[in-house]
């Protein structure tokens, strides 16, 4: 049958097709992988691979080659990155889809334009003696004395101004875990150190389009969103028990701290602490 609008052209004649299984199970194959080339950020060939791992041999048979839907893949994406021109300069307008994780633009008229992305609700949820020691096991190169002296204005006694010192940019309070370990609660960085692997594992390149960058962007803090508000309910991920000993062992170790004598082995003991 045969149709234009609402009326028939051309009725069904006598000969008929019996319906073929594979043949659509062959088109969903196809819609999911593009469906994959847009919307995920996954390498070529995982999204190939996705694609096909629940279609049976009879389907297999019937999908265009391996290459081909490799090829399938680039091409979709290669017309999603072009359906809008890449900005070359600091002067271009973003999308209306971006704005809502915009909290600042100084402007296209900016020379030196600057853009800070975010959640607003999440942002607004953020919340002496062993220097000297460590100072003294270092070996006395230039090198080295120029990230000591770094170190020192910056973490530990600020810079030294007509007799008396500034305070330090980051005071000792901000960065000090001493007592987040007493309490076997986060004490490290390895956080912002997952937070920039997630955030890589994002784009699967080194350096994305404007537009990938900030549809990565969006994605990622969907995914905050999603863990502030569990944290609002306090729903939160257990920690598995290798760490749970760990962070026992650990407060154990911190409250030894006064009584040892030798800072430099005592640290040495804590950065090699491990649970078997």
């Amino acid at each position: 049958m045969q149709t234009e609008g609402d009326s028939v052209t051309k009725e069904p004649g006598v000969h008929t097709h019996s319906g073929d299984p594979v043949t659509a199970q062959v088109q969903q194959v196809v819609s999911t992988l593009h469906s994959f080339a847009e919307d995920s950020s996954d390498s070529v060939r995982n999204c190939v691979a996705n694609s096909v791992t629940s279609a049976t041999c009879d389907v297999m048979q019937r999908l265009p080659s391996k290459s081909s839907l490799e090829r399938s893949v680039r091409r979709k994406r290669q017309r999603t990155d072009n359906a809008r021109e890449i900005p070359h300069t600091r002067n271009f307008d973003i999308p209306p889809e971006y704005q809502e994780i915009i909290l600042h633009d100084s402007g296209v008229d900016d020379v030196d334009r600057i853009i800070c992305m975010g959640d607003i609700n999440i942002v607004t949820n953020l919340s002496g003696n062993i220097f000297e020691e460590l100072v003294l096991t270092l070996p006395q190169e230039p090198e080295v004395e120029e990230v000591v002296a770094y170190f020192e204005s910056n973490y530990i006694r600020g810079m030294q101004i007509g007799g008396r010192r500034r305070d330090p940019r980051f005071p000792i309070k901000l960065w000090n875990h001493f007592e987040d370990a007493e309490e076997c609660a986060p004490k490290t960085t390895n956080c912002c150190e997952g937070f920039h692997n997630a955030l890589k594992s994002v784009y699967m390149c080194a350096h994305p389009t404007m537009w990938k960058f900030l549809k990565g962007i969006a994605r990622d803090i969907a995914v905050q969103r999603l863990v502030h508000q569990n944290a609002l309910v306090h729903r939160r991920d257990a920690p598995t028990n290798k760490y749970i000993k760990l962070a026992q062992r650990l407060a154990t170790k911190i409250k030894m701290y006064r009584a040892e004598v030798d800072k430099l082995l005592y640290l040495r003991a804590v950065a090699n602490m491990q649970v078997v």
